[in-house]
């Protein structure tokens, strides 16, 4: 155990003598360094002995606490001392705001506009941005290959598509060079980027409230029943694999057209019929045999065959429509079916449309009872919620120590108005009150 002992410390004795050499080495092969530099002086120069008297400095400097360590029984590889030395002279320099050559962004595109367009339309529009308003111009001209080329994107084409896209969210106007052939491309002017998601929201709203429900959706089927059809079964070709599930084009009556309104819903299905090809001296012979409960459900047919001739190679689609009236009992369930459905989506949004409707009413109602509770509080009550507020605010936050004054005012506030909503009614509360108050008026 002895020889052990001494045989370590002769070993980190040997690596400290050899440490220390090559420490000297690379100080006298500095010194030199240094000694040419000084006899060839020149204006670019003394930084960079400056630099070699630093790394020398450090490097003394990190011997003796290599040294320091060896003396308390801690092992250090040599290969620490040259990474050492390497980590020493990095620097780490963190990016600043340019003061020139940029381009202002407003957070209105990063924030909503990103969210709205596809992944390549954002990179032109924003290239397209850079080049007009990011340079004082409202327009500019533009070749589709040098988009390419600034987007980083693989083919044109991209960039074609991206200009519909941006053209139909009004965010650019694309004015094509009446010369053919001109170099100069397209002129590109940037809209307001405002008006645009104003309209995109607009729209979006419209086409949420304007979707169309299907008449006979089946999510799980591709083919509706084939016991409709009686006769003609060429037909069956043509229609097996109609697809329930796409977009129905409105068979309803056009409720922009004029309308005489003493036509009776009969007369109003005739001219629709007719419009779909039934030659007017059938159409009547067809209507007739369908009961006046069943008529309403003659839209959802017709819904039924546009959809078909749309998916489908449908050669004659008055004559299919005529082989379906004519079995109309076996359209039946499944058309009352569709009815029943669209009725129920209908009072679903309905329902919810109230529904929101009484929330708004019950929020202002939740606060103006808690303006006239806070008008009406004593200033001895009032006074012990805001230092309660204050204390639970600084247990909560360990940042509250940096607010200012108007920051703690406007929170110890809220706090207090929170806490007055507590004792104000809940919706369901609120909702069955009023129930309440009604059944008394009746």
């Amino acid at each position: 155990m002895k020889n052990l002992s001494q045989a370590i410390l002769e070993a980190r004795k040997r690596h400290e003598e050899e440490v220390a050499q090559r420490l000297l080495m690379r100080k006298k092969r500095q010194e030199q360094e240094l000694h040419k530099l000084n006899q060839f002086p020149s204006s670019t120069e003394p930084t960079r002995a400056e630099a070699m008297a630093v790394q020398s400095a450090n490097s003394l400097e990190l011997y003796q606490n290599n040294l320091v360590s060896l003396k308390n029984n801690e092992f250090i590889p040599a290969t620490s001392v040259l990474r050492s030395d390497a980590e020493a002279n990095l620097t780490v320099e963190p990016e600043a705001p340019p003061n020139s050559n940029y381009t202002k962004l407003s957070n209105t595109i990063n924030d909503q506009l990103k969210k709205q367009l596809t992944s390549s339309g954002f990179s032109v529009y924003v290239e397209l941005y850079r080049q007009t308003i990011g340079r004082g111009k409202s327009g500019s001209w533009f070749r589709t290959r040098e988009i390419q080329k600034a987007c980083g994107f693989g083919s044109d084409n991209t960039v074609r598509k991206a200009f519909v896209e941006l053209e139909a969210s009004h965010l650019i106007k694309i004015e094509k060079n009446p010369r053919l052939g001109s170099p100069k491309g397209l002129f590109i002017t940037t809209l307001s980027v405002e008006k645009a998601l104003v309209k995109m929201t607009k729209k979006a709203q419209k086409s949420a409230a304007a979707k169309p429900t299907s008449a006979l959706q089946h999510p799980r089927t591709k083919c509706f029943s084939t016991s409709a059809v009686s006769a003609d079964p060429i037909y069956i070709k043509h229609v097996r694999h109609a697809d329930d599930d796409e977009t129905p084009s409105s068979s309803m009556p056009d409720s922009t057209q004029p309308e005489n309104d003493d036509d009776d819903l009969r007369t109003k299905l005739i001219r629709e019929l007719n419009h779909h090809g039934l030659t007017p001296n059938v159409t009547p012979g067809l209507i007739s045999k369908i009961s006046d409960a069943d008529l309403s459900l003659i839209p959802y047919l017709l819904q039924h065959l546009d959809r078909t001739v749309k998916t489908t190679k449908v050669t004659n689609p008055a004559g299919l429509l005529r082989v379906w009236l004519s079995a109309f009992e076996s359209w039946k369930p499944e058309l009352e079916a569709a009815k029943n459905r669209e009725e129920a989506e209908q009072q679903a949004i309905e329902a919810e449309t109230v529904k929101n409707e009484q929330m708004m009413q019950w929020y202002e109602f939740v606060e103006q009872a808690v303006n006239e509770k806070r008008q009406s509080l004593p200033a001895t009550e009032l006074a012990q919620l805001q230092q309660a507020a204050r204390s639970e605010i600084s247990r909560s936050s360990p940042s509250t120590r940096h607010w200012d004054e108007n920051t703690w005012t406007e929170c110890i506030e809220e706090w207090v108005r929170n806490n007055l909503r507590k004792s104000v009614p809940t919706f369901e509360e609120w909702l069955d009150r009023d129930a309440g108050i009604e059944m008394q008026r009746l």
